[in-house]
């Protein structure tokens, strides 16, 4: 399934959204920080009625279990608030989600697989789409035994019909804050009416190698609708992602490398990374490599391990050279060099 974030802003926005795609995260907001006020908003009233109705047959056991239930609930919606919402849509060709999110169509969209998306993250995430009501959803007794996505999609999962030209799906998360993903989630790149077109150079620029997409949104003459036409990327031929290593790390070498394993471990928020090079480098280039690494696969993990080999046949066994960060303390070593 296909996705859309609409982008946009002032000039500080913009690139701060464009180091986002460069790094591979999206930042999931706040409620607070969402445009709607009535975010998260249920009526209660009916799980309260029902729970005092059923209290006339309990016993004092019993009971006390009902109020316990009652408590959960509540401090799932308290729970709910420090959560993290990412906003996004099911349609790229709307002029009034242009105009509202991508600065007055000066700004982009951004379409992603939804599926490599939410499997990027070892963690839990909820998805689903909104559902648009003329009233908030009813909480009632029946809804407590559901499953946390039933559950929560009825807590974050309805906004008022006078939403509903957004067709807005919506990831879950923990937590506010930066979620990284695969690359190869992000598919295309849709260019406002009125970017300017540094900024399409720039992003083009940024994520050269990658396989994305590129679309100039234009208006269909004579008419409110809008129209794509492909964009020809002036980086089709540079070097794919994420298998050489930077000029700004080596200069003119070429030096290709492969990643043969890679594991993310979220409660203690580690990476671990089985990489092959072709050629040898210095340990000067082998740190600031690691750490180019670290950011385009990890972001700001904790902890941070690489193994490195130079021969196929030595994979998963006595490595060239290892890096590592264990909190805060770099250290790198090539075979007995020790950083």
């Amino acid at each position: 399934m296909l996705v859309y974030k609409y982008r946009g802003g002032t000039k500080e926005i913009i690139e701060r959204d464009i180091q986002s795609l460069e790094e591979n995260y999206f930042w999931s907001s706040s409620i607070e920080a969402l445009n709607d006020p009535w975010e998260t908003i249920v009526k209660s009233d009916k799980f309260e009625k029902q729970s005092k109705s059923i209290g006339w047959f309990l016993n004092q056991k019993r009971k006390s279990a009902l109020s316990k239930v009652h408590d959960a609930l509540m401090n799932l919606l308290e729970t709910l608030k420090k959560a993290g919402i990412y906003s996004l849509s099911g349609n790229t060709m709307d002029e009034i989600l242009w105009a509202h999110y991508a600065n007055g169509h000066k700004g982009f969209c951004i379409e992603y697989d939804l599926d490599i998306l939410l499997n990027s993250y070892s963690g839990t995430f909820y998805s689903f789409p909104i559902i648009y009501t003329k009233n908030p959803p009813n909480i009632e007794l029946k809804d407590i035994p559901s499953k946390n996505q039933e559950l929560i999609k009825k807590l974050a999962g309805y906004k008022s019909k006078r939403w509903s030209y957004e067709q807005e799906h919506r990831i879950i998360t923990n937590f506010s804050g930066p979620y990284y993903y695969e690359y190869d989630a992000l598919k295309s790149i849709y260019f406002g009416l009125r970017m300017e077109n540094d900024f399409k150079d720039l992003i083009m620029k940024k994520l050269k190698g990658r396989g994305i997409k590129y679309y100039q949104v234009e208006q269909v003459d004579k008419s409110y609708k809008l129209k794509t036409k492909p964009v020809i990327d002036p980086y089709l031929n540079e070097p794919k992602y994420l298998t050489q290593i930077p000029e700004n790390i080596i200069g003119n070498n070429k030096i290709g490398f492969k990643i043969v394993k890679k594991n993310y471990a979220e409660i203690i928020k580690r990476g671990d990374l089985e990489v092959l090079l072709n050629s040898e480098i210095s340990q000067k280039e082998l740190i600031e490599f690691s750490e180019y690494l670290k950011l385009n696969i990890f972001g700001s993990v904790n902890n941070f391990f690489i193994r490195y080999y130079l021969d196929e046949q030595q994979i998963f066994g006595v490595a060239w050279a290892v890096y590592s960060i264990i909190n805060d303390k770099v250290s790198c070593h090539i075979n007995d060099i020790v950083n």
